[in-house]
């Protein structure tokens, strides 16, 4: 199976989303071809498309300068759209936080694939409220999408 994770936060950022995805995705390499698309740039400041490889996973960057070194970036759907011909994933995950714009606005870039959401969040009032204007705006919601949360 060729699964393709896709998420802002990974390393060499370290924190409970990063490590979860990288651990899940080398987990899933031994059985299976994985690639992760995120949007952390692979060193402070850098910029721009990259590709690296860490062990039996596949990594695809695309990095914009943000304020804070935030791991955003406006483009994720259109670098996305680009990848998805080459890598023909069975599946995509995304991975969310609270709030993960550019993997929120990538959602229906892989509408005709199977999908899965992990929300790795606290469903605060809040996030909700977030998550259902989204759906409104996007349509994400009314295509097949599995949920899950951690």
């Amino acid at each position: 199976m060729r699964i393709l994770h896709v998420t802002e936060c990974y390393l060499p950022m370290m924190g409970g989303i990063e490590t979860q995805v990288s651990q899940l995705a080398a987990h899933q390499s031994a059985e299976h071809h994985v690639a992760v698309f995120t949007t952390t740039a692979p060193r402070h400041g850098a910029r721009g498309r990259s590709r690296e490889r860490h062990g039996e996973v596949d990594v695809y960057r695309a990095a914009a300068r943000m304020p804070a070194g935030a791991p955003v970036n406006p483009c994720a759907p259109h670098h996305l759209r680009d990848l998805l011909p080459r890598l023909r994933p069975d599946v995509v995950h995304f991975h969310m936080g609270g709030t993960a714009p550019s993997v929120q606005l990538s959602l229906e870039v892989a509408a005709g694939l199977p999908r899965v959401v992990t929300i790795h969040s606290v469903w605060t009032p809040p996030v909700v409220r977030g998550y259902r204007l989204l759906s409104r705006i996007t349509g994400f919601s009314d295509r097949p999408i599995q949920f899950s949360s951690v």
